[in-house]
């Protein structure tokens, strides 16, 4: 059972210093399988803050290393595939094989969207035609 903050930037781990959970139940047998940090005000804000940050970065990487990124994560995910669909099975109550299909579902959507980002970073630069002649805009 982990008790503890992630900053979404991933520069730091806290554990939460109001001391405050929420129990994560079952809903199989409404048995506490973990608890989760109950943030604060200044715990929302420290989260917008990084996502922000991260939000500034990413917007400068090419498509390709977006691809690179996003593909290493369906990676990590598959490796992880059972872990992840058996405490989705607990923590949605919902049988294992769905969970599994969920858990394909997402590593077929990230693959799916770094294929795009690979997509959009060949057309970088290019002029993209909107249907009207007064309007010009570039990838």
């Amino acid at each position: 059972m982990v008790s503890a903050c992630v900053s979404p930037d991933a520069e730091h781990v806290r554990l939460n210093f109001l001391g405050r959970y929420i129990d994560i139940i079952n809903p199989s047998d409404e048995s506490i399988y973990g608890r989760s940090a109950a943030g604060s005000k200044d715990d929302v804000d420290a989260a917008v803050a990084a996502a922000k940050r991260a939000s500034e970065q990413w917007g400068k990487t090419t498509g390709a290393e977006r691809a690179a990124i996003i593909r290493k994560l369906a990676e990590l995910i598959e490796q992880n595939k059972d872990e992840i669909s058996k405490k989705e099975a607990i923590i949605a109550g919902k049988p294992l094989q769905e969970a599994a299909w969920d858990v394909d579902d997402v590593i077929g959507c990230l693959q799916f969207h770094a294929e795009l980002a690979e997509k959009l970073d060949k057309k970088q630069g290019q002029v993209v035609d909107v249907g009207m002649a007064e309007f010009v805009t570039k990838l």
